[in-house]
């Protein structure tokens, strides 16, 4: 009896040290995440009921792994904000994370570089992270129906294209169906977004380790954007004839 109780007490208390280590550890290593500036706040998402788009809550500001300070404007896009003429016309800058540039200073996006550069223009911006080239379609439509555009630049990759075919399952993505000739709408889990930017709002280490995992378990064996794979036209080839 009295070597059971020895071995509960002992258990008890090495239970016990273990989880107030692990606290400790979670602890000093979400300070020294936050010193480093190796902390991430993910912005918030949420999905257009109209358009079916994924979209930036307007007005947010959080730092990324570099420190630099990313800011979401009124418009909930990155990237130039204001006109910069009155009567001037305006072209749209749409493309995915290289256009977004979450990771950039605000002085860095291409759409306020080509405003510093063409002032007799007013430029504005829409970007999304991991957007394809029919989403980048519907982005311009979006744009249309809130402002005349008289063009839009497109910024696109092949792997845009590929990625647009129904044949890659992603519900995260606008997708085309070559066989029902129909736009897939992404489907977009908000419980999960705001999840995701609680747990690194307040939990910045285990975070970390959530992303550095997701990162390595994430690779796919085929990355359409890799500059060994072979660009497929055909497919879209098909895929531009239907649009």
């Amino acid at each position: 009896m009295h070597q059971i109780l020895f071995i509960f007490n002992f258990m008890k208390k090495l239970i016990f040290k273990l989880v107030v280590f692990f606290l400790a550890l979670i602890f000093l290593s979400d300070i020294t995440l936050r010193i480093l500036d190796l902390n991430i706040i993910p912005p918030l998402i949420f999905q257009d009921d109209k358009s079916g788009l994924p979209k930036y809550l307007p007005n947010q500001s959080y730092f990324f792994t570099n420190g630099n300070l990313y800011i979401i404007g009124a418009n909930g896009n990155t990237g130039q904000q204001k006109k910069a003429c009155k009567d001037c016309p305006t072209l749209s800058v749409i493309g995915d994370s290289y256009i977004e540039s979450l990771m950039n200073p605000k002085d860095c996006h291409q759409s306020v570089l080509l405003q510093n550069n063409f002032t007799s223009v007013n430029f504005t911006s829409s970007a999304m992270s991991g957007a394809t080239f029919i989403q980048m379609l519907e982005m311009a439509k979006a744009l249309e129906n809130q402002q005349p555009i008289l063009h839009h630049l497109i910024y696109l990759h092949h792997g845009d294209f590929t990625e647009s075919i129904d044949e890659i399952e992603n519900n995260n993505q606008f997708r085309y169906s070559l066989t029902h000739k129909e736009i897939i709408k992404a489907v977009l889990n908000e419980k999960t977004i705001l999840y995701k930017h609680y747990l690194a709002k307040y939990l910045a280490f285990p975070y970390y380790i959530y992303r550095k995992s997701l990162v390595k378990s994430g690779e796919a064996p085929i990355n359409s954007r890799d500059v060994k794979n072979k660009i497929d036209f055909t497919r879209i080839d098909n895929l531009l004839g239907q649009l």
